[in-house]
C-alpha cells in the first residue's frame, strides 16, 4: 500500500474493523489488484479506489481542473466499474496475499457502493458524484472521507447514508460544496434528507457551504457525541475477540468464516444500537456478583445472551452452560440467531476470558424443545424475574 491507501484502509479498520477490511484485495486466478480497499460485511461491500494527484500548474485552470479530475476521478471510475464486473464473477474475498477470506454476498443480495477516493486537490477543484455511465459512483476528497467514516463508524450507518444520498441524487439535482456539508444536513434532519420533489420532477436543491463546521460546533452536538461514548464498549469487544483470532489466542479452534458469523451480527449494530446494549453490557458487569446472566434482545432483533461465571469453573463447563441458556432463550423469544458472550466475574483480579455462542434455529421441533426444557429445569435457568422496560432476564 501506499500512503493514500493506507490513510483510507487504515480508517476503514477503525470504522468497519479488520475482519471485514481488506487493502489491495487480487481479482480472482490472478495477481493483478482488483481495487485499493474492499470492505464486505453483510450484504454490505465497498469498493474503493484512491487516487492521489498532484497537478503542476500551467496557469491555464481549466486545464488543470481538466487533467486533475481525469487523473484522480476518471482513471478511479474506470477501475470501479471494472472491479464491479469482476466481483460478480467471485465467491469469496481474495486477499493480498492470495487467500479466500469471507465469503461475498449473493450477488441479488449484495448492496454495493462505489467509492472513488480523489486526494491531492487542495479544495481548488470541484467534486461531482453521480453515473458516469455504469452506476453510481460516491467521489469524496480527503477531508470529506475522514469526516464521514469518523462520524458515521459502524457499517450500519455508513451504509444507511450511502442508501440515503443515493435515493436522494436520483430524485432532485443536489448542489453542495463539501461532502461534510451535506452530512451536517442529513444528521440535522434525524438522519434523513427528506427533500421534497415537486410533481414528481427533479428540482435543483443547494445545501449551504459551512454548515459541517456550525453543526459540529454546536454544543449539541458535542453533548450527544460525549453520550455515544459509553457504545464503543461494543467496539472493544469486537477487536477483542478479531485480535485474539489472528493473534492465535483462541483455546479451540475456529474457522474464521465460523467466527464472521458470529461478529457480523455485532458489527452490523448501528451506533445507536450499540449505546443502548453497551449500556447495558456495562451495567451487567457492575452487578457480576448478584447477577450470574442477562439477555439483551436489540432493536435489530438479534438477541445476546451474557453469562458470566466463578473464575474456578472450567472453560468448558461455562462454553457448555452459555449454549444451553442460548437454547434456552430461543425458546422465550421470536428471534432464531442468538449470540451469547460469556466471561468471568469481576472480583478485583487481572486478565479475563470470552466464550463466544451462536445459534440460528429457524424452527424447534417437539424433541428439540422437551430437551432444552429438560435443561433449564435441571440447573434452574432464567426464571421468570423478568425486567421488560429493560428488555433483559435477570437470574
Amino acid at each position: 500500500m501506499n500512503k493514500s491507501e493506507e490513510f483510507v484502509y487504515n480508517l476503514c479498520q477503525k470504522s468497519f474493523f479488520r475482519l471485514w477490511s481488506y487493502p489491495n484485495p487480487r481479482k480472482k486466478d490472478s495477481h493483478k489488484e482488483l481495487c485499493d480497499v474492499l470492505v464486505v460485511c453483510g450484504n454490505n461491500v465497498l469498493l474503493i479506489s484512491v487516487k492521489e494527484i498532484s497537478i503542476r500548474e500551467s496557469g491555464d485552470y481549466k486545464t488543470d481542473c481538466d487533467r486533475w479530475m481525469r487523473k484522480a476521478i476518471d482513471a478511479s471510475v474506470s477501475q470501479l466499474y471494472g472491479a464491479d464486473r469482476i466481483l460478480k464473477t467471485m465467491t469469496d474475498v481474495i486477499t493480498s496475499e492470495g487467500e479466500e477470506a469471507i465469503e461475498l454476498p449473493n450477488i441479488t443480495e449484495r448492496k454495493l457502493y462505489r467509492i472513488a477516493i480523489a486526494l491531492g486537490n487542495k479544495e481548488k477543484y470541484p467534486l461531482k458524484s453521480g453515473d458516469f455511465g455504469s452506476g453510481l459512483v460516491h467521489v469524496f476528497d480527503e477531508i470529506a472521507w475522514f469526516i464521514i467514516v469518523n462520524e458515521l463508524d459502524t457499517i450500519r450507518d455508513f451504509t444507511d447514508y450511502m442508501h440515503a444520498k443515493e435515493s436522494l441524487i436520483e430524485n432532485v439535482r443536489i448542489i453542495f460544496s463539501g461532502e461534510e456539508d451535506l452530512l451536517a444536513y442529513y444528521l440535522s434532519h434525524d438522519c434523513k434528507f427528506g427533500l421534497p420533489v415537486k410533481d414528481g420532477l427533479k428540482g435543483n436543491v443547494f445545501i449551504e457551504e459551512g454548515i459541517w463546521k456550525e453543526f459540529s460546533d454546536d454544543d449539541k452536538y458535542i453533548k450527544y457525541k460525549q453520550e455515544l461514548e459509553p457504545s464503543y464498549a461494543w467496539d472493544r469487544i469486537i477487536n477483542i475477540l478479531i485480535t485474539d483470532y489472528f493473534s492465535g489466542r483462541y483455546t479451540e479452534p475456529i474457522e474464521l468464516k465460523e467466527l464472521d458469523i458470529v461478529l457480523r451480527l455485532m458489527a452490523l449494530e448501528g451506533r445507536g444500537n450499540r449505546l443502548y446494549l453497551s449500556e447495558d453490557l456495562l451495567d451487567f458487569f457492575k452487578k457480576t456478583d448478584r447477577i450470574r446472566s442477562r439477555v439483551l434482545k436489540s432493536l435489530s432483533g438479534i438477541v445476546y445472551v451474557l453469562l458470566a461465571t466463578e473464575r474456578t469453573i472450567a472453560r468448558e463447563h461455562r462454553r457448555a452452560e452459555l449454549l444451553l441458556r442460548c437454547m434456552v432463550m430461543r425458546t422465550e423469544v421470536d428471534s432464531h440467531e442468538i449470540v451469547g458472550l460469556a466471561t468471568e466475574k469481576i472480583n478485583g483480579e487481572q486478565g479475563f476470558s470470552i466464550d463466544i455462542a451462536y445459534l440460528n434455529i429457524p424452527t424447534i421441533t417437539d424433541e428439540l424443545l422437551a430437551k432444552i426444557k429438560e435443561g433449564q429445569n435441571r440447573f434452574n435457568l432464567f426464571d421468570r424475574n423478568v425486567d421488560k422496560n429493560r428488555k433483559y432476564y435477570k437470574l
